[in-house]
């Protein structure tokens, strides 16, 4: 998974040392010496992890836990600080970290750390053409950072036409795999559902959505 990381340390030795083994790995970096810009980056930009310092200048790094927490980001945050007593580790759990470790730390142990909160993420996500679609809360997030609920059909339509990118699925396909073997249920369900679908698919006018019709035959997803 190609993740976007952001890393709030206002050390400038260990926000580089981190940022440059981060990105030694492939991932892609953002960064911030101090917790008013990390918040700010955080709240308006999708990052797929946080390495978020405790002690930071003008903005503390529980309060961006909050911040976050408070406003549905459900970014998994690992704090890190040389307050390790077991009340700040507490603390931290409190408002919302999902890791921490102490301060001093091994590159090695964070890394570690990292692609374990990754994995997670590669087992409820699923990426692709620019989109995240988170399947457990079916979150969909936009190319241009914009999320939208899908319902539990919608989710299940999009899933089909990614996992199987560039093939014609049928009405009948969809709707027995989407809503099982209810045959009540006529191929203008399927209609409804990729209409509503569309519109929770931004794209921008110059790129037009991937998601096609292939008139008599079905939808496609094509990239």
């Amino acid at each position: 998974m190609s993740a976007k990381i952001l890393v709030v340390e206002d050390d400038l030795s260990i926000r580089q040392a981190v940022v440059e083994e981060l990105r030694a790995h492939g991932w892609e970096v953002e960064q911030a010496m101090d917790g008013e810009l990390g918040l700010e980056l955080a709240l308006n930009h999708s990052f797929d992890c946080l390495i978020l310092d405790l002690m930071l200048p003008r903005v503390h790094g529980y309060e961006i836990c909050q911040n976050l927490r408070r406003e549905g980001k459900q970014v998994p945050i690992i704090m890190i600080s040389a307050l390790g007593a077991e009340k700040d580790v507490l603390r931290g759990f409190e408002v919302g970290t999902t890791d921490f470790i102490r301060k001093p730390f091994s590159l090695t142990e964070l890394i570690m750390r990292v692609k374990v909160q990754i994995g997670k993420l590669e087992q409820r996500s699923l990426s692709f053409s620019g989109y995240t679609l988170n399947r457990e809360t079916h979150v969909l997030t936009n190319p241009d950072g914009s999320t939208n609920t899908l319902t539990q059909k919608e989710s299940g339509v999009l899933f089909c036409l990614v996992q199987r990118k560039g093939q014609v699925l049928s009405r009948q396909t969809l709707l027995n795999e989407v809503w099982g073997n209810h045959w009540t249920l006529g191929e203008r369900s399927v209609d409804r559902c990729i209409k509503t679908l569309r519109k929770k698919l931004s794209t921008s006018p110059d790129q037009p959505s991937p998601l096609k019709t292939i008139r008599q035959m079905g939808y496609t997803w094509a990239e």
